[in-house]
């Protein structure tokens, strides 16, 4: 079985997530790289969390874009 590559488990066999914040979102998140480890041993929920952090993303560039849209408009 094929594990996404940004999901990892050192000798302590918890698994520890590692992603490059996207360029449009470093602003809003004040960091380049988000490295957490997601305290668990189980590979359905890590994914799981993983793709948590994909929808958090995409939330915050619709968030992000909808407000310099705004900006634009009021002619900031």
């Amino acid at each position: 079985m094929r594990i996404a590559r940004r999901l990892s488990r050192p000798a302590t066999g918890r698994w520890s997530f590692v992603q490059r914040v996207p360029v449009e979102l470093r602003v809003v998140l004040d960091c380049r790289l988000i490295k957490r480890t997601l305290r668990t041993k189980d590979l359905a929920q890590a994914t799981c969390v993983r793709s948590s952090f994909h929808q958090l993303c995409s939330t915050l560039r619709t968030v992000e874009g909808s407000t310099r849209g705004q900006a634009q408009q009021d002619g900031c």
